[in-house]
């Protein structure tokens, strides 16, 4: 439980360092509401092949889709890209911990 706080701490302290608009919101919510709870359970049952994946290939892929069907295109790719590596930083790699 110690280390799901972390993850969420961790991440929303990124996400306030950086930029983001409302159309980032959706993607934020999964961020924070789905993804962390998601890889804190991957990791606590030891499925550590769906735990490699999840946070690489199917957040990395939904996060855009919902920013983009919110239709503000002003600095997508930066956008994107910074809310992308915070999640990868602040969860994933610090997802690393329990399971050693």
């Amino acid at each position: 439980m110690l280390f799901g706080l972390l993850y969420f701490a961790a991440l929303r302290e990124f996400i306030t360092l950086t930029r983001t608009r409302s159309g980032d919101h959706w993607a934020l919510q999964i961020a924070f509401f789905v993804a962390v709870p998601v890889q804190y359970y991957l990791v606590c049952n030891h499925w550590y092949g769906l735990y490699s994946i999840l946070i690489p290939v199917y957040a990395f892929l939904l996060m855009p889709i919902l920013s983009v069907f919110r239709a503000e295109t002003t600095d997508f790719l930066e956008r994107v890209s910074q809310v992308q590596w915070g999640l990868m930083l602040s969860v994933f790699c610090l997802s690393q911990f329990p399971r050693c």
